[in-house]
This record gives structure tokens, C-alpha cells and sequence, in this order.
């Protein structure tokens, strides 16, 4: 089996839906203009007007691929401009942009053609590059150091150390152009380990011109990983050039797992009932300053690929997370696509760590004619749900505040983090202290003003809508609108919904991640069964592109 990884840092999601070509530029409140044709490597502009504060822009590809999500704000002259590089794999063939907020988008399209030898940015070729090419926003070999180059015991290990001036230059190039694009840094060593050492003082000195997306992408092999700039700025907040960071670092470790490892991993993915699908690679970020080095292990929402040979459709597969410590298997946000035979696993996680593909096959025997049976089969088999016993889910049975904060902190693929608890009701002995203090950091759940969380309470339907809005935010990094009269007022008992849910109950509404009991009824006091709580997970990780969907993707 063929492994490879690669990395694409997606910093939003869309909130718009998908539409068909045929639709016009324009729509009542978005205009997009022409794009024209395209080469690989080449960079693209979208542009455009409208009368929202910002907007969302997605890039679709011939093979129904989303290349793009990003989020721009409308200028005062009604502007706004969404800039990237396609990959130098892009395939040929028509893409499709959609710009929007809401369900009023416009879209336009534009073309991949065939590189006859003019025009666009393309990375250099063996050597050096082509005259009239455009390389600023590329590093290789001739950037960086190569601090040791060692094999023991079968391994080897390359350290590399990226200098400094000209990655502030090729930031602040990018700064100055206002170009949406990563930075590409092409490492030549191919290693079982490899280690990148990054200036903070240079990182810092060249964030602050640059847009909150900014990333640089690593590039190695046939794989790679990108950073968030921002991501630097957080673990060093008061950091600024020249006031005590002139020696931090920041250093990226890939690690491509042995085969000890691979046979203890495939061992637990057995005991789950499922089977080993790759190999496994391991991502570890560390923060260094006056000597002393801190993993960072929860830091936002960077996404891996792994490409790999099969034939399999990969709706039953999910990506998993390993803790080797706990003997831990966790859910990993995914979505598959294809490029001829090999699959292409595009993985969504929170935290670095241990990462591989596997395929479990989950049933329960008191599903087998109900409404909910595939949402179920298929979040437990991607390890988000479990039955009260092997073959029974209990689908109509209630659903606790604890339960479903669980639920939702493993449909985010969020680890667990056990520690000290604000509630005054959650000790640390219960089993859901893991995933009540992964909510509480991700500001998930926030409990009562008397300082409870209430875990044993069952939970009623504005809770869980509350609770899946504040996970959206998390996603997307935006929060419900305020005005919430639309998209409620179908629901006679409105004035029975709490002030506090409206705006997150009218978001879930509209974008069809919630609905009412009957078309004119919501009952935001009503418990959520088991099936109903599940189904409402399934429909927002389907939303988010966090799961992939059956009837959009496979060969």
C-alpha cells in the first residue's frame, strides 16, 4: 500500500450551498467578475462587489474537489478580492466559485488549461528557475540549513533550519502584494524524521501585515503540512521583535510511524472490530524559548492528507487519531475524493498527533427499520457513537447534558482533557470529566449561572442547538446572526424559545441542520432522543464537510 501526505489548511468553512453552473454571476446582493483561463501553479484572483460586511467564497474542481473556502470582507467601496495558487497537480477542466453569505450566492466559473510555457507562477525546476517566472513565493534547498543528517537503527533523521531574512522577505512580499496565498517551502531531504527549525522573531516581525489565514506550506517528497502564521502569534502573545523572542523557536516534527507501532496500532484498530487502512504519520509542533521546549497540542484547525491505493468507495472509512499512552483510538473530521486510483483522505484535526485511515463496519439489531438506521451505522462507524451494548443502540431512549456534550466533543474529533473543573457538579472521577473539559476549553458548554453543568439533567432540543451552534462557531469562526425572525417565525411556539437560544436554534433552521417536531411546531423544551441527537451531529458534519457524503464523492 502507497502512503502519502500532504497538508491543506482550511481555515473556514463554507456556509453556502453548492450550485449548479448554469446559474448567473450575479446575484441580489453578490457580483462576481470574470476570471478567464487558468494554468497550474498559476495564481488566481476572485473578485467582485457586494452589499454584505463579508463574504464567503468557495472554489469547486472537475472532480467536485473544494479547493478553496475562505472569508473576505466587503471593502467601503463594495470590493472584495480572494487570492491563492492552484496546485501544480490541479486537474484540467472547468471550476466552479461560489460567493456568498446565506443562500444568496452568485457563482461564476473559470477554466484549468494545459501550461504551454507562458504566464502564472510554477515552482522551479531542478536547477533553478525559468526566466519570467515568479518564485517569490517559494523557498527550497537554497533557503534553508541543513543542521544534521543522520541514520541509526535503521532511521533516519535530517534537522533543517530555515533562514530567517529570507522568510521575512518572502512574508513581507506577500504582505505588501495583499496576495491570499501560502508561502511554499520545498524541503529536497527525504527522512523517517523529519525537524524544522523556525525563527518567532522573523514569524512575529512579518504577521503583521499579513491576512489571519497566512500560512506556510511545507512541502517534502510527495507530502507536506502547512503552519498557520497565527498560530506562532498565539503561543507567543506578547512576543514582538526585539523584547526578549530573538532566540524562541518553533520546530515541526513528521515522524513516519515504524512497523512496531504499525502493528500495535493495527492490533487496537482490530480490537474495535475494524482494520488498518495506511500507515501512520505523526505531527508534533513545539514552542522554544531560553531553553525550555512546550508542545503545543491544541492549536486550531490544520488538515493532512493521506493519498493511498484502494478500490473502496471510502464512504466507511474514517481517519482516527492514536494515543499510544491512553491505547486511545479517536474520530478524526474527514472527506474523501479521488484522483485516478488513489484515494485522497483530507483530515480535519484540532491537536497534533498519531494519524491513520482505518474502516469499521458498525450494526446494531434494533435499527434494522428505523428512521435514523444509517445516520447511526454510520457515526458509529466512524467511532462517534456507541450502543448501550454491541448490537443495541437504544435509539429512543433520552439523552443527558453529559451524554450528548460527549457526543459532540467526539463528532469534532476533539481530545479529551481531564483537569480542573469550574462546575461545581463534575468530579473529577466521572466519565465524561474528559470530554465536559475538552467543551468547556473550546467554549462548547458553559453551564449554569450557579456554577453547575447539570450532566444527569436530559437534555432538551434549544440545549443541544445551542450547543451545535457554538460548534459551528468553533468551524467557522463566526457567530449566529442576531436577528433570528426569518427563520422562526414558520414555528408557532417561537415565544417559547429561550432569548439565549433564538439566535442559534434560527442558524441550525436555516441552514437545515434542525428542524421542527411538526413544520409549525419546535418545542424547545422537548428531550432529544438518542436518534434525534445523532442525526442532528450527522447533518452538521455533513454541512461542514466534516464527513464524507455518500452521493458526492467516489469513484
Amino acid at each position: 500500500m502507497k502512503l502519502r501526505i500532504s497538508a491543506t489548511m482550511i481555515a473556514l468553512l463554507l456556509l453556502i450551498m453548492t450550485v449548479p453552473t448554469a446559474v448567473l454571476a450575479e446575484s441580489g446582493q453578490v457580483v462576481l467578475h470574470n476570471i478567464g483561463e487558468k494554468h497550474r501553479s498559476e495564481a488566481v484572483r476572485i473578485t467582485g462587489s457586494s452589499s454584505f460586511d463579508e463574504v464567503i467564497v468557495k472554489v469547486i474542481g472537475p472532480n467536485r474537489a473544494v479547493l478553496l473556502y475562505d472569508m473576505d470582507t466587503v471593502d467601503e467601496q463594495g470590493e472584495f478580492l480572494v487570492a491563492f495558487t492552484l496546485p501544480a497537480d490541479a486537474p484540467l477542466g472547468d471550476y466552479q466559485v461560489v460567493a456568498g453569505k446565506g443562500v444568496d450566492v452568485a457563482t461564476s466559473s473559470f477554466s484549468v488549461v494545459k501550461n504551454t510555457g507562458g504566464g502564472g507562477w510554477v515552482p522551479p525546476i531542478e536547477g533553478g528557475s525559468q526566466d519570467g517566472e515568479d518564485t517569490d513565493h517559494l523557498l527550497d534547498e537554497r533557503d534553508y540549513i541543513v543542521v544534521s543528517n543522520v541514520t541509526a537503527e535503521g532511521q533516519s533523521k535530517v534537522k533543517l533550519s530555515l533562514d530567517s531574512t529570507k522568510l521575512v522577505n518572502a512574508l513581507e512580499t506577500l504582505a505588501e502584494r495583499n496576495e491570499r496565498m501560502p508561502l511554499h517551502l520545498q524541503i529536497k531531504e527525504d527522512a523517517s524524521v523529519t525537524e524544522l527549525e523556525l525563527d518567532v522573531e522573523a514569524l512575529l516581525a512579518a504577521d503583521r501585515g499579513l491576512w489571519s489565514g497566512a500560512h506556510l506550506s511545507i512541502q517534502w517528497n510527495n507530502g507536506g503540512y502547512e503552519l498557520p502564521l497565527r498560530l506562532i502569534a498565539d503561543a507567543f502573545p506578547d512576543g514582538r521583535p526585539g523584547t526578549g523572542t530573538d532566540d524562541a523557536k518553533v520546530t515541526l516534527v513528521i515522524s513516519q510511524m515504524d512497523e512496531p507501532f504499525l502493528k500495535e496500532l493495527a492490533d487496537k484498530v482490530h480490537a474495535e472490530g475494524g482494520r488498518l487502512l495506511s500507515g501512520a504519520v505523526e505531527f508534533k509542533l513545539f514552542a522554544e524559548l531560553a531553553g525550555r521546549r512546550t508542545e503545543l497540542r491544541h492549536f486550531g484547525l490544520p488538515s493532512s492528507s493521506f493519498a493511498m491505493d484502494s478500490e473502496a468507495d471510502g464512504v466507511s472509512w474514517t481517519a482516527v487519531a492514536y494515543d499510544s499512552e491512553t491505547g486511545q483510538l479517536r474520530f478524526v473530521p474527514s472527506i474523501f475524493d479521488w484522483k485516478g486510483e488513489s484515494a485522497i483522505v483530507t483530515m480535519r484535526h484540532h491537536a497534533d498527533g498519531v494519524y491513520a485511515i482505518a474502516v469499521f463496519d458498525k450494526t446494531f439489531a434494533d435499527l434494522q427499520d428505523h428512521w435514523a438506521r444509517e445516520e447511526v451505522e454510520a457515526l458509529a462507524s466512524k467511532l462517534v457513537v456507541n450502543g448501550v451494548s454491541d448490537k443495541r443502540f437504544a435509539p429512543d431512549d433520552q439523552v443527558t447534558r453529559a451524554q450528548f456534550t460527549a457526543l459532540l466533543v467526539r463528532s469534532l474529533g476533539i481530545a479529551d482533557q481531564s483537569g480542573r473543573m469550574a462546575f461545581t457538579d463534575v468530579d473529577s472521577s466521572d466519565w465524561y470529566i474528559g470530554e465536559v473539559g475538552a467543551a468547556v476549553s473550546a467554549g462548547l458548554v458553559t453551564g449554569f449561572d450557579d456554577g453547575t453543568f447539570r450532566p444527569d439533567d436530559i437534555v432538551t432540543r434549544e440545549q443541544a442547538a445551542a450547543m451545535l451552534s457554538r460548534a459551528l462557531q468553533l468551524i467557522e469562526r463566526t457567530a449566529a446572526q442576531a436577528d433570528s425572525s426569518p427563520s422562526l417565525e414558520r414555528f408557532r411556539d417561537r415565544n417559547e424559545i429561550s432569548q439565549w437560544a433564538e439566535a442559534d436554534i434560527a442558524r441550525l433552521v436555516e441552514y437545515g441542520i434542525l428542524t421542527g417536531v411538526t413544520p409549525e411546531l419546535f418545542k424547545p423544551g422537548d428531550s432529544a432522543s438518542r436518534a434525534q441527537s445523532v442525526v442532528m451531529l450527522y447533518r452538521m458534519l455533513m454541512f461542514t464537510e466534516y464527513i464524507h457524503v455518500p452521493d458526492g464523492g467516489g469513484r
